[in-house]
């Protein structure tokens, strides 16, 4: 079966902008930044000086320092008269900085998504919970903030871990930090979309991705077809070499050191070597020294997972497109079509949609991933 090429069927985007429930008038243009997991989501968003009116006039937003925010998007069926409720929720968040600019007659609102509540706390009270579980400890501390939740819960053995957990807890942290390092703890990923905050085990749509497909030039079409504007590849020499990364820590029960070790190794049999033979560099070593007492077992999760992390900076993707309602940093990218080894899945780093009266509804998608052809080994 063929791969569908998506793209938007619909060519009349529109956008509403609400300031503390209410829709801005004379916006300009927005731009959203959807980052990778354990970050705050990023907006801005321009609009006109001259356009603003009771209750939002301009000596309103002089006096402002934070304001919530709420960005919809999308494709409306009627682009003349249309609602919300028509279009897709880009980011719930809070406003970090405004600019007002007379000379250029316009107002500018930077602002992140509401991960900034738990960003912008310090703890200040314990978050110890009965029993000790990341999921019922992240439940707590979503609820000091106001955030509503969507969370898988964990089950970890008491014991180690058990230290550990408390060390997070009740360190001189923000809730954020506290809530990241619990989801690195279990493998779980963490993060705020509206209103909610999810705390997930690490998992990616693979059985649902998104295509970007390259079709070159034949003698039927004259020029390459791509459903999308701009498509780029880049391979990072240093993350291409083999990776050795070593974690030590102290016993659980501090009697002796604990090591774990995993090396990311090229599959020779699978590259072609372009322009000489393999120069045979050793691999790049990392070692991990752990604050926290470590099993064996844990000590490898953590080696296991550092490789992985350092090779996804190998392969690297950038195209944009007309905006798709459907992408999100969570989902899974292949392309397909070159007939390289750039022929491969990506995971989002960066998707910006962007939305101006010149230029429409656009996203802009930065990608990264191992090569596929590279093998782990303990």
């Amino acid at each position: 079966m063929a791969d569908i090429v998506q793209v938007s069927s619909v060519s009349h985007p529109a956008a509403i902008v609400l300031v503390d429930g209410i829709p801005v008038v004379g916006l300009l243009s927005y731009s959203v930044d959807d980052n990778s997991f354990f970050q705050a989501n990023t907006f801005n968003f321009v609009v006109s000086l001259a356009a603003q009116v009771a209750p939002h006039d301009v000596n309103w937003w002089s006096q402002q320092t934070i304001v919530p925010i709420e960005i919809y998007g999308g494709f409306p069926v009627n682009p003349l008269n249309y609602s919300k409720a028509d279009l897709s929720l880009e980011i719930s968040g809070i406003s970090d900085d405004i600019e007002i600019d007379f000379s250029a007659q316009t107002i500018t609102i930077t602002g992140r998504d509401l991960t900034s509540k738990l960003i912008d706390v310090k703890r200040a009270t314990s978050f110890i919970t009965q029993p000790l579980q990341p999921s019922n400890i992240v439940q707590k501390i979503a609820e000091s903030v106001g955030l509503q939740t969507s969370i898988v819960p964990t089950n970890i053995s008491v014991g180690a871990y058990t230290q550990i957990v408390k060390s997070i807890v009740e360190s001189n942290a923000t809730l954020w930090d506290i809530v990241c390092k619990l989801a690195q703890v279990v493998g779980y990923v963490a993060y705020t979309q509206g209103n909610t905050l999810y705390f997930h085990p690490k998992a990616q749509t693979a059985g649902n991705p998104y295509f970007f497909t390259w079709n070159h030039a034949t003698s039927t079409y004259n020029s390459p077809t791509f459903n999308g504007t701009t498509l780029k590849f880049g391979r990072n020499g240093q993350a291409a070499r083999d990776i050795k990364v070593t974690v030590m820590s102290v016993s659980t029960k501090g009697k002796h050191i604990i090591t774990a070790t995993t090396q990311k190794t090229r599959v020779k049999s699978k590259t072609a070597v372009k322009g000489g033979t393999d120069t045979g560099d050793s691999a790049t070593n990392y070692t991990i020294v752990s604050k926290y007492a470590l099993t064996q077992d844990q000590a490898q999760a953590i080696a296991n997972a550092k490789a992985i992390e350092l090779s996804l900076h190998e392969m690297r993707m950038e195209t944009e497109a007309p905006a798709d309602t459907a992408l999100n940093s969570r989902r899974l990218i292949t392309v397909r079509g070159t007939n390289t080894q750039c022929d491969q899945d990506y995971y989002p780093s960066s998707i910006v949609k962007s939305f101006s009266l010149d230029d429409g509804y656009r996203m802009t998608i930065h990608a990264k991933n191992a090569s596929p052809d590279v093998e782990f080994s303990q």
